[in-house]
């Protein structure tokens, strides 16, 4: 499925993580390692430019298998759309969501 384009966020760090936006029933390639971010994903009536509210931030060394918690934050929060940054290494992809949410603490993502 082609994406709905890509947004920044930037994490507590104050480093800008480039994602790519797809809608939340997306299915991913297997194995695709990367850190996503379900957002809630609305139209500003002021400007009509599209706004991404984050509900949760996981990661995953295959998109396809999320652990209890993403799958849970799928099911029961408001996101419609999964936005990823592809990366295979799991201690960057830990690091970019430890930073990712400590700048947001998305309402699906406490600890």
């Amino acid at each position: 499925m082609p994406s709905l384009g890509t947004i920044t966020l930037a994490g507590k760090s104050g480093k800008p993580y480039k994602f790519r936006v797809y809608p939340k029933e997306t299915s991913f390639k297997k194995g695709l390692a990367a850190v996503f971010v379900l957002t809630q994903r609305r139209k500003r009536e002021s400007t009509g430019r599209m706004r991404h509210k984050p509900v949760f931030v996981g990661e995953s060394n295959d998109l396809r298998l999320p652990d209890a918690k993403a799958a849970t934050a799928m099911k029961e929060t408001a996101a419609n759309c999964i936005c990823i940054h592809a990366e295979p290494c799991i201690e960057m992809r830990e690091n970019i969501r430890q930073d990712l949410s400590r700048a947001r603490r998305p309402s699906g993502d406490r600890q």
